[in-house]
C-alpha cells in the first residue's frame, strides 16, 4: 500500500490524468494477509505524513515544531517558578521542559532547513 501512495503523488505531481476504476476482488483463500493490520496501517499513515512532508515541510514540522518550543517554555517558566516559590527543583519537570523545547527547536530548524532545499531544487534549471 505505501506504494500506491507514492504512485499517485509522482502521478499528481506530473499531472496525469487519474481515473477510478472499479473491480472485484475474491480473498478466498487461507490466510489472505501477511502483515498485522495494525502495523501495515500505521506504515501506510507514516507513508503518507512523509509525503505531505516532503511537500509542505513548514506546515508538518515548522508549526508543530514551534508550538513544542512554546509549550517547553512555558513548562520551563513553571519550573523556575517551582523552585523559587517551594525552594525544591523539579527535576520530572525540568526534564520534560527540555525535552519539549529541544524537540520544537530542532523541529523548526528542520523545517527551515527543508523548506530551503525545496525552493533551491525548485528554481534549478532542468537539463
Amino acid at each position: 500500500m505505501s506504494a500506491s501512495t507514492d504512485i499517485l503523488y509522482h502521478a499528481h505531481e506530473q499531472n496525469y490524468d487519474l481515473e477510478e476504476i472499479g473491480t472485484t476482488i475474491d480473498y478466498d483463500v487461507e490466510d489472505p494477509s501477511s502483515h498485522n493490520p495494525v502495523s501495515h496501517g500505521l506504515t501506510l499513515v507514516s507513508n503518507i505524513l512523509k509525503t505531505v512532508e516532503r511537500e509542505r515541510p513548514v506546515t508538518t514540522l515548522g508549526v508543530p515544531g514551534f508550538l513544542s518550543a512554546f509549550v517547553g517554555l512555558g513548562l520551563g517558566y513553571w519550573t523556575f517558578s517551582n523552585y523559587i516559590s517551594t525552594g525544591t527543583f523539579p527535576l520530572g519537570l525540568a526534564v520534560t521542559s527540555g525535552f519539549f523545547g529541544l524537540a520544537g527547536i530542532f523541529s523548526c530548524f528542520t523545517a527551515i532547513i527543508l523548506h530551503s532545499l525545496n525552493q533551491h531544487l525548485d528554481t534549478q534549471p532542468v537539463e
